[in-house]
């Protein structure tokens, strides 16, 4: 997972992270990393600014696999 590669290469501790983020739990911020919730905006601009991500890191995270590109085969022509 690229969030987990760019924790791990920031040399920042999770908990640090955890507090940024203003979460109260590690299992909080595990089943965002897990996927068993989504992060908020916030939190994504908290991880964002902590690890220092550009834009496009940030998509590729957090936004890639959510967003769904329209095309004339799906029906959506105007």
């Amino acid at each position: 997972m690229l969030l987990e590669e760019k924790i791990k290469a920031s040399g920042l501790k999770k908990e640090y992270l955890l507090a940024q983020m203003h979460l109260k739990s590690m299992g909080s911020f595990s089943n965002k990393m897990n996927g068993v919730t989504e992060f908020t905006a916030g939190e994504i601009a908290a991880l964002a600014d902590s690890l220092r991500l550009t834009r496009e890191e940030v998509h590729d995270i957090f936004l890639a696999d959510r967003v769904v590109s329209e095309s004339p085969e799906d029906g959506n022509e105007d």
